[in-house]
């Protein structure tokens, strides 16, 4: 037999080899991997111009089973609060590409206002929190600045910031708003 015929021979054998392994490893593939699953509730603020400092400060507060904090705030914050918890359940894989760092949507009553536009007014009204109230309406507006807000957005939000300036001038003394913001929860 010539030496040309034996390596085919050879490499045939080997072909065939390898095949009949290649079988064998497609039949037994193992199960897929048991993929935990996070678990858990979120506050979603509802935004309107009697959102009191609870309500502001919960808003994406997650709690339940496998995060530092067990139980969720008692709902409602005050008369006036209309806050919702929402359930979510995440992979292990959807929380390392940052699930958990996603706040839910926040609910208002501004007509033709953007949900990024919203989460805007949501934090200056959380860093205008604690500080005195400006006697005017001007300088209320002034004081939260809407620099970063469109042109479309621009009027409704300071429609809304008015009627928030009368209330919180309307509201008791007692009644004003120190609350802290809440620790952040992560899971464990």
């Amino acid at each position: 037999m010539s030496p040309f015929w034996s390596v085919l021979v050879v490499l045939l054998a080997f072909v065939i080899v390898m095949r009949v392994k290649n079988r064998r490893k497609g039949k037994k593939q193992p199960a897929p991997a048991y993929s935990p699953r996070i678990e858990g509730f979120q506050i979603c603020a509802f935004l309107s111009p009697q959102i009191g400092a609870g309500c502001l400060f919960d808003h994406g507060m997650q709690y339940g089973k496998g995060f530092r904090r067990k139980m969720g705030p008692a709902l409602p914050h005050d008369d006036h609060c209309r806050c919702t918890s929402v359930p979510f359940s995440h992979t292990s894989t959807e929380v390392f590409h940052g699930a958990l760092r996603q706040v839910g949507a926040v609910q208002h009553t501004v007509e033709g206002l953007s949900q990024d536009g919203a989460g805007r007014v949501l934090e200056k009204l959380k860093q205008a929190n604690g500080q005195p109230v400006p006697n005017s309406p001007s300088e209320y507006l002034e004081a939260l600045g809407l620099s970063d807000l469109t042109e479309h957005e621009r009027p409704l939000v300071e429609a809304f910031l008015l009627e928030r300036h009368q209330f919180l001038i309307s509201r008791p003394a007692n009644a004003g708003e120190s609350q802290q913001p809440a620790e952040e929860n992560k899971p464990e």
